[in-house]
């Protein structure tokens, strides 16, 4: 059964079932990363200097957990990432003898565009006895 979350005035939580004075708190959530990849033509056949460009997208699902402060942040104690999937959304080539020469992933320069995380998913518990608890402000934790 879960329970709404009650602090005093100063912030301070005590558990009614243990009389714990600490909270922990766990978040899941997908991180989603796109990203612009350029790889260098060597060869001088383009103007640019640019063999081929693709962006991507890499989604990697992410769990974290830590001791939660009256103020509603947390402090980090550990993390966990899943394996990333990635998909390539465009693929340009504009030198394929440079291309097929240094398309390996170590010769693709690549700058972060943007991150979003998304499906975040909150959950607060009593660091003594493991009593789940609600609060108002889970999403700004």
């Amino acid at each position: 059964m879960t329970k709404t979350l009650e602090t005093t005035d100063a912030g301070f939580f005590t558990c009614p079932a243990c009389d714990a004075h600490a909270l922990e708190v766990a978040r899941r959530y997908t991180l989603v990363q796109h990203f612009d990849d350029t790889l260098i033509c060597d060869c001088g056949a383009t103007e640019d200097g640019t063999a081929a460009t693709r962006q991507r997208r890499v989604t990697t699902v992410r769990r974290e957990w830590g001791t939660l402060h009256a103020d509603q942040h947390y402090t980090l104690a550990g993390r966990e990432c899943a394996d990333a999937q990635t998909a390539v959304l465009a693929y340009t080539i504009f030198c394929p003898a440079c291309h097929e020469t240094a398309a390996d992933a170590y010769f693709w320069a690549f700058a972060e565009r943007d991150a979003t995380e998304e499906d975040a998913e909150w959950a607060v518990q009593c660091a003594g006895c493991g009593r789940a608890y609600e609060t108002a402000q889970q999403e700004e934790v």
